[in-house]
């Protein structure tokens, strides 16, 4: 049955990729159509009935999807792809979009891609835009759980390993018993998502090697793997700038390793998307243990402020001797700062590709750009 829907529902796309190019050469302004020397607006009116009915059943299996999908997986495809001149037509028009695909019942959605050779078709599920942050009880993900909510970025899900202790009427839903580990407990997630935001990971002062590894890479890499599997469009990843201290040889090898996968996601996704991996130094806040608060700006507060007037001395350090020093003497991150640089990638539709943000941009970032304060 998945089977057969998925192949109705990609039939119907390629009908309404043909009624595409053929209201591009109905438009008056359109260079296609001047090409063509041809007056071809009766194209739209004949097709009108086709139009309807491809339409018709695209709405029929999005909402099946959304009724059933849980146990239909797939029946609904995400993309499809098209190897022809198509995307090279449309920036020919001026990316003129007919608004009966690309708006009427958020059905169908063209992207165009940075290179003219393709162009995806891609289906928009209603039900889409959750946000998923693994870690979402930490330190750093539960600044950005607070940050997406406040943008109005709901449904924001925070994942973590301990059960939920959500309160009646929060914004942030909590989701207990996630295992970075094992996919099977939250892949079922991952079909709807906006965007995964993994801020995961264990303290460089573990000694344990091996767990050190596993905690700060190898769950960011499963992660990340199942999320390309599901082609997510958006995916931010908390790392580390760090120095080649031997004592924390498994925090940063898992952190290295983690930020290689994040590099490789779109490869492996197949489809556009958006990579945000920030690598902040020391992060300041208040961080919450148990029932106890950390005023970790005390310590760090002041270190900012000595840093970033000495930068200019530290980063001459800093590259003479990066195994000693990188990373150490760079000014604290804020944890807000962190939020808003995570948030702007979950929020900004338009930013396709990698991008890497570091204690340099971080340090004064404001909402909607690495900007600096004075």
């Amino acid at each position: 049955m998945s089977r057969l829907l998925s192949l109705v529902s990609k039939f119907a796309v390629y009908v309404q990729t043909l009624l595409l190019l053929l209201s591009l050469v109905a438009q008056p302004q359109s260079p296609l159509r001047c090409s063509l020397h041809q007056d071809a607006e009766g194209l739209t009116g004949a097709f009108f009935y086709l139009e309807t009915a491809s339409l018709v059943v695209l709405c029929t299996l999005v909402t099946y999807q959304l009724l059933v999908g849980a146990s239909e997986p797939g029946a609904l495809p995400t993309q499809l792809s098209f190897p022809t001149p198509l995307a090279g037509l449309l920036q020919g028009c001026g990316g003129s979009v007919p608004w009966s695909l690309k708006c009427r019942l958020h059905v169908t959605l063209l992207h165009l891609s940075e290179t003219p050779q393709y162009c995806d078709i891609l289906l928009v599920q209603m039900a889409s835009g959750r946000t998923l942050v693994f870690g979402g009880r930490g330190f750093v993900g539960a600044a950005i759980c607070k940050e997406l909510a406040k943008r109005g970025l709901t449904p924001v899900l925070s994942l973590s390993r301990s059960q939920p202790a959500q309160s009646e009427g929060s914004t942030i839903q909590e989701v207990g018993g996630v295992d970075a580990l094992k996919p099977e407990t939250f892949e079922s997630l991952l079909p709807d998502a906006r965007a995964v935001v993994i801020a995961i990971g264990e303290p460089p002062w573990v000694t344990d090697k091996e767990r050190a590894m596993r905690s700060n890479g190898t769950t960011n890499i499963t992660i990340m793997q199942t999320a390309a599997k599901h082609k997510v469009p958006r995916v931010v990843l908390v790392n580390a700038t760090m120095p080649s201290w031997g004592v924390i040889a498994g925090y940063r090898e898992g952190k290295l390793a983690a930020e290689r996968e994040a590099l490789s996601y779109p490869e492996k996704c197949d489809s556009p998307c958006s990579v945000l991996v920030i690598k902040p130094g020391a992060i300041s806040g208040t961080r919450q243990e148990g029932c106890f608060q950390v005023p970790l700006w005390l310590l760090l507060e002041p270190m900012r402020l000595v840093m970033s007037a000495l930068s200019g001395p530290c980063e001459a350090i800093e590259r003479c001797f990066p195994s000693l020093f990188g990373g150490v003497l760079r000014p604290p991150v804020r944890v807000e700062e962190i939020a808003m640089a995570a948030a702007d990638v979950v929020e900004d539709t338009s930013f396709k590709g990698i991008r890497e943000i570091g204690t340099k941009e971080l340090v004064g970032y404001t909402s909607a750009g690495s900007q600096k304060k004075d």
